[in-house]
């Protein structure tokens, strides 16, 4: 995890305005302190949630990094995805055609379909560019309140105007599927604080996975915690802090 920090310092350091990860592994120290710092600069920050593993992988589930569930071509869930608690949102994950050129491929124009968080994830990218773009960068960081991030904003948009299917889990696969004609034209939005009163903005805003200030002890609580159906595990701190991700 330590190369995939090194990468997101490397693009904030390029002026990088969007950073998405199709990838997952463990929580680490170095990882919380790249997406933190990203976010600091106004980056907007997504991760895949995973495949196959159920749970949400890391930097998915630091809980301001956006992460993205799958969805299938009938508007429910994609059973591959991950899934949990630190989902903020869903995506297209099952039969998205993508470039599929191999080397030496005579094709330059082959592509095909796939499956995965990773595609799910690339889609969400692509609309945080569009909001970025319609609205401009610059004029939303301009428009943010002391102490708000566009992650925060763009976040809580994106889970305002998701298409919600009958019969979704919101506990599992997020506030919806993203549906990028409403998230741009719901306009700018309004101060996403981490204080927010009641109501479906502060809904939509409610911390989901492991905080960015937690150390292994508290990756593992949090993992144990889902594990269990949210029954406070009991276990020793030292050993949860030498071996906790491992257990």
């Amino acid at each position: 995890q330590s190369r995939v920090a090194r990468a997101i310092e490397h693009a904030i350091d390029k002026g990088c305005h969007v950073i998405t990860m199709s990838l997952g592994g463990l929580w680490s120290r170095s990882l919380a302190v790249a997406v933190e710092w990203a976010i600091d600069n106004n980056l907007i920050v997504l991760a895949a949630a995973g495949n196959c593993v159920r749970l949400v992988v890391w930097p998915a589930r630091f809980e301001r990094c956006i992460a993205v569930a799958g969805s299938n071509v009938d508007n429910k869930i994609w059973k591959g995805s991950c899934r949990g608690g630190a989902v903020d949102i869903s995506a297209p994950a099952q039969h998205v055609y993508r470039a599929s050129r191999k080397l030496n491929d005579p094709n330059p124009s082959a592509h095909g379909p796939s499956e995965g968080t990773s595609f799910a994830v690339a889609l969400t990218a692509g609309v945080a560019a569009l909001w970025l773009a319609h609205h401009d960068r610059q004029k939303l960081i301009d428009s943010l309140v002391p102490g708000e991030k566009l992650q925060d904003r763009f976040t809580q948009l994106l889970k305002l105007t998701a298409r919600v299917p009958s019969d979704w889990n919101r506990s599992d696969f997020g506030a919806g599927i993203v549906d990028a004609l409403a998230l741009l034209k719901a306009g700018v939005g309004t101060p996403a604080t981490r204080e927010l009163p009641s109501g479906l903005e502060a809904k939509a805003m409610a911390p989901r996975g492991t905080p960015l200030s937690a150390d292994q002890a508290g990756a593992a609580k949090d993992l144990l915690s889902e594990l269990t159906g949210g029954v406070e595990s009991i276990a020793d701190e030292s050993l949860l802090q030498r071996h906790g991700l491992e257990l």
